[in-house]
């Protein structure tokens, strides 16, 4: 009547589901080690970089902002 779906796909589906249910709870979950990690460029360089241009001074005068977008 129907196919049988094999064992070994069942297992690596499982395998996909578990991976990304432990990166989305790390994500929002409150992991520190996302919260260092995502968006530090943004927080560095870019945005002190934004913060230069508005008051008028260059960009390049902050540290690590060497090329922009």
């Amino acid at each position: 009547m129907g196919k049988k779906i094999s064992s070994p796909i069942i297992m690596i589906l499982l395998a996909f589901l578990a991976i990304f249910i432990s990166i989305r709870s790390a994500m929002f979950g409150g992991s520190a080690l996302f919260e260092n990690v995502i968006g530090v460029d943004w927080r560095l360089y870019f945005q002190p970089a934004a913060e230069a241009v508005l008051v008028g001074l260059s960009p390049y005068r902050v540290a690590g902002f060497w090329n922009p977008p």
